[in-house]
C-alpha cells in the first residue's frame, strides 16, 4: 500500500500509512516533498481492491455487531447516547452542505437497508468520506449481527449519521503540487463539474487515494478493537483516519504556498480553504470524542502544508 520510501507508523493513536508530505498522482506514483521543499517523484503500491476493501469492512462491520450484542443493555444505550452525540455535533458543523432533513433521510435509509447508491445519494457533489460502497459493507456486516435488536438499530442509525455527515463539496477535494524536473502541476482530483479546472492525473489518482483511504480507515478501526472493549471507539477511530486522510492526500489548501493552486481563482482557492477548515474542524470534534490529541494551534492561510503527526493540521485563519 506504501512505497518503499515511506513507513508506515502509527501516530497518537491514529494510523497514518506514510511519515511525509505527499500526493499520489496515479499510475503507482505519487510526489514527495523533499527538504529544500520541492516535490519528487516516487514508485506508490497499489491498495487493496474496492472488493477486498468491502469484504474487509463487511468483517469489522460483523464483529462489531457481534460486539455490541454481547454488551449490556446500559452500555448499549450509552454507546448509543455517545454516538448521538458526535452525529449531533458533525451534522451542526456541515449544517451548510447536508440536507435539512438530513437525519430522517438517514433514518429511512438504515431502515430500507444501507446501499452504496442511497448513501451518496442523500446529498449530490459531494465527496463521502467514509466511501459509499466501503459505509455499504460495514453497515451490511453490523446489521447482519444486531438483525432486528432495537437499541441495535437505534445505534446503527447514529452511526450513519455520523458516517454521512463527514463530506465536502467535489469541487474541494483536489491535491495539486508542482514537481520539480518536469514543472509540472501533477495531483489527486475528484471528478467534478465540468466548468472547474482540471489537475493533470488527477482523476486517475484519484481511484488510488480512495481506496487507500478506506483500506487505512478499517484498519484503523480494527486495530484500535484490539484495544478497545466497546464498539464506539472503533467506529470513531475508523471515522477520524478517513477524514485524516483526506486532509492529507486528497484535499490540500489551495491557498498555501506550497500547493499549486495558480489554476484556480483566488476566489475559488480562499472557499476551498474555508470549506476545508469545516471539515478539519469535524475531524477534530470526531477525535475529541474518543480522546485522540489534535493540534490546537494555528497558522496563517498562506503558510506551508506540512506533514502532521495529528489527524490534522493546524487552523488556517
Amino acid at each position: 500500500m506504501t512505497s518503499s520510501a515511506s513507513k508506515k507508523r502509527t501516530v497518537e493513536g491514529v494510523l497514518k500509512p506514510f511519515a511525509d508530505f505527499s500526493v499520489p498522482i496515479g499510475k503507482g506514483e505519487e510526489l514527495a516533498e523533499q527538504g529544500d521543499g520541492s516535490f519528487k517523484r516516487r514508485k506508490l503500491s497499489a491498495p487493496p481492491t474496492h472488493p477486498q476493501i468491502q469484504a474487509k469492512a463487511k468483517t469489522f462491520g460483523k464483529e462489531m455487531g457481534d460486539r455490541f450484542m454481547k454488551l449490556d443493555k446500559s452500555a448499549q444505550k450509552e454507546s448509543t447516547r455517545q454516538m448521538m452525540e458526535l452525529a449531533d455535533d458533525l451534522e451542526k458543523q456541515n449544517a451548510d452542505l447536508l440536507p435539512k432533513r438530513h437525519k430522517e433521510k438517514v433514518e429511512k435509509l438504515v431502515t430500507g437497508g444501507v446501499t452504496g447508491e442511497k448513501f451518496r445519494a442523500i446529498e449530490k457533489s459531494l465527496d463521502e468520506a467514509t466511501q459509499s460502497k466501503t459505509t455499504e459493507a460495514m453497515n451490511s456486516g453490523f446489521a447482519g449481527s444486531i438483525k432486528s435488536h432495537k437499541e441495535g438499530q437505534k445505534f446503527q442509525v447514529q452511526l450513519v449519521r455520523a458516517q454521512s455527515s463527514l463530506r465536502m463539496r467535489t469541487e474541494d477535494v483536489v491535491a495539486p503540487v508542482k514537481e520539480k524536473s518536469s514543472k509540472k502541476t501533477l495531483g489527486q482530483q475528484h471528478p467534478t463539474r465540468r466548468d472547474i479546472p482540471r489537475v493533470e492525473r488527477g482523476f486517475s489518482s484519484h481511484s488510488h487515494a480512495d481506496r487507500e483511504r478506506s483500506h487505512t480507515s478499517i484498519s484503523e478501526g480494527q486495530r484500535r478493537a484490539k484495544s478497545s472493549k466497546g464498539v464506539v471507539e472503533p467506529f470513531v477511530h475508523a471515522m477520524v483516519t478517513s477524514g485524516s486522510m483526506t486532509l492529507d492526500r486528497m484535499s490540500l489548501p489551495l491557498t498555501a504556498s506550497n500547493v499549486s493552486g495558480d489554476m484556480f481563482s483566488t476566489k475559488a482557492r480562499k472557499a476551498q480553504m474555508q470549506k476545508r477548515e469545516t471539515f478539519k474542524g469535524m475531524v477534530n470534534t470526531a477525535a475529541k470524542k474518543v480522546n485522540i490529541k489534535i493540534d490546537t494551534s494555528t497558522q496563517k492561510t498562506t503558510d506551508p502544508k506540512k506533514f502532521s503527526k495529528e489527524p490534522t493540521s493546524p487552523k488556517r485563519l
